[in-house]
């Protein structure tokens, strides 16, 4: 390519401006990659220690801590561990907390909200 001579620095600029969003495309990631927020979350490291009340509509921390011990307890897919308290998550909770119901836990609410009980068994298991 050869270069193009401007008769001002502004004109030049702009040129180059011109150049460069013309030569942007746009290209959608291939089915299977995940996007760089999802691939930032692991469950190798405690996100949240504490016990607060969390439920549907919820994002952060301690969503992400909830979601890897639902992923421990195979309740969730590490794949869906993305911070947001959503209906899967929220069907995982169920899920767990009607696990504890029916084992030797003693009476625990199946309300797909993870409170202070929830988040106890959560961390120490049943027994």
């Amino acid at each position: 390519m050869t270069p193009i001579r401007t008769t001002s620095r502004l004109t030049g600029t702009v040129l180059a401006g011109v150049l460069a969003i013309g030569s942007l495309t746009m290209v959608a990631a291939p089915a299977g990659v995940a996007t760089a927020a999802a691939a930032a979350y692991k469950c190798d490291r405690t996100y949240y220690t504490g016990n607060a009340l969390t439920s549907y509509g919820d994002s952060g921390n301690r969503v992400i801590e909830a979601q890897c011990r639902l992923v421990f307890y195979q309740r969730l897919k590490a794949g869906d561990v993305d911070g947001r308290f959503g209906p899967k998550t929220r069907n995982a909770v169920i899920a767990f907390q009607q696990g504890l119901r029916s084992g030797a836990c003693g009476k625990v609410d199946v309300d797909g909200i993870v409170g202070p009980v929830t988040w106890y068994f959560l961390r120490h298991g049943c027994g």
